[in-house]
């Protein structure tokens, strides 16, 4: 339904904004942003940059901050996947579970 599209835009902009405001005061050295994919607005990505020294053990963590705090924002089951891209790049990617 059209409210239940916009109820999941809007929680999804809510956990996109806590993730890239907290995340950054926890680790200071890299940069955070968030967007929505293009194809399916149950999916959305964080994509950490200046990355290079963000050991292995705390990708893990923030991967996992994420996905409390977007669980919790979305008020729904989400799956997550993250991987470093590139020596200096994490992307976090989430999405809905179908219930």
């Amino acid at each position: 339904s059209e409210k239940a599209a916009s109820d999941t835009h809007q929680q999804v902009q809510s956990a996109g904004r806590l993730i890239v405001t907290l995340a950054p005061a926890m680790f200071n050295f890299t940069r955070w942003s968030f967007r929505v994919d293009p194809e399916t607005a149950r999916r959305f990505t964080i994509q950490v940059d200046d990355a290079r020294d963000l050991p292995e053990v705390l990708r893990y963590s923030a991967a996992g901050f994420c996905h409390v705090v977007s669980e919790t924002a979305c008020k729904a089951k989400l799956s997550i996947r993250h991987e470093r891209v590139g020596p200096d790049q994490v992307l976090i990617t989430l999405e809905f579970v179908e219930p």
